[in-house]
């Protein structure tokens, strides 16, 4: 297989799994992070290579969809790549596999480079445009996650939340994974003992750091869908996601 696309295995470990026995939907997202990493170092583009040109990688947006939730001691594979680019985005695809090599989730995700100096957004290298463009991935690559998620004006649902230290990441922000777990801990318990997640579309605004307190909010559409918001101490919108809910 071309050193464009990535496959990763993992097993599922017991530290992984909610009360059903399954994995919960932010450690099913783990996987397609860590799959993404060990891509970017096979490709020698990894948060250390960028810095060389003062950028970082930071997560943008990501939309997945279950199909099925693995459970406890299953093997799971997922296979990635990067899909496209634009002026400022850089998109990455990702599909997760069970063991009998049937797909049970998949998404994609939109990166930017930001500067690490002044944190402002850069251009995308022409080094990774000529990468992706060598890549022949036109037929299987996912819809680009696009569209507004509308502001929540009267939560439904809110609480507080302390950036700490083992919230960081190498970038020295909140690692994307604590959002998809705070966020959903917002919602009533009925939500997560009778349903699971489906789909999840979310954009990451802008970065918290070590100190901060955040507000975590969410609104009932009365649907099985949910919209989620997470504010910073300024009111400044650092989250926004929608979940979609439903049974197995």
């Amino acid at each position: 297989m071309s050193k464009f696309y990535k496959i990763a295995s993992f097993q599922v470990r017991a530290n992984e799994i909610d009360v059903n026995g399954k994995v919960a939907f932010h450690n099913l997202v783990n996987y397609f992070q860590e799959a993404a990493w060990l891509h970017v170092i096979d490709l020698n583009i990894t948060g250390e290579e960028m810095l060389k040109y003062d950028l970082m990688w930071v997560l943008n947006r990501m939309k997945i969809e279950v199909f099925d939730y693995p459970k406890l001691h299953e093997t799971v594979t997922v296979k990635t790549f990067p899909s496209g680019f634009d002026k400022y985005f850089f998109y990455r695809d990702l599909q997760l596999y069970n063991a009998n090599n049937e797909l049970i989730a998949q998404a994609t995700s939109t990166w930017l480079l930001v500067n690490v100096k002044t944190r402002r957004l850069s251009i995308v290298p022409d080094f990774l445009k000529e990468m992706v463009q060598e890549i022949n991935i036109e037929k299987e690559r996912l819809p680009i996650a696009k569209g507004k998620i509308p502001k929540i004006k009267e939560a439904d649902f809110q609480s507080k939340v302390a950036v700490k230290w083992f919230c960081l990441d190498t970038n020295n922000h909140v690692n994307h994974i604590h959002y998809f777990r705070w966020i959903l801990e917002e919602l009533p318990t009925i939500v997560h003992q009778t349903q699971s997640v489906k789909s999840m579309d979310i954009i990451m605004k802008s970065e918290a750091t070590l100190g901060e307190s955040l507000t975590v909010q969410a609104i009932d559409n009365q649907d099985d869908t949910y919209t989620h918001q997470v504010l910073n101490e300024d009111g400044k919108v650092v989250i926004q996601a929608i979940s979609v809910f439903g049974t197995e």
